[in-house]
């Protein structure tokens, strides 16, 4: 079973880019912008986040079956 994760983009100077990536774990990741990287978010809980907001299911229903999101 595949479980979500989330990712921050973190750019050159160590800043939030403000771009997070929604992602199946086992998924590859698509690259971040430039000079930037991804950094897993060990605190991040799926269940938790769509009861706190109803944006996200979009969000998760476009993971689930596109593999990954990115938002802004």
């Amino acid at each position: 079973m595949n479980r979500i994760v989330r990712y921050f983009e973190f750019g050159e100077s160590g800043e939030r880019t403000g771009r997070q990536l929604i992602i199946k774990d086992h998924t590859p990741k698509p690259p971040p912008a430039d000079g930037a990287q991804w950094r897993l978010d060990p605190d991040f809980n799926a269940g938790d986040v769509l009861l706190e907001s109803s944006r996200f299911r979009e969000v998760l229903a476009s993971a689930l079956k596109n593999g990954h999101q990115i938002v802004s």
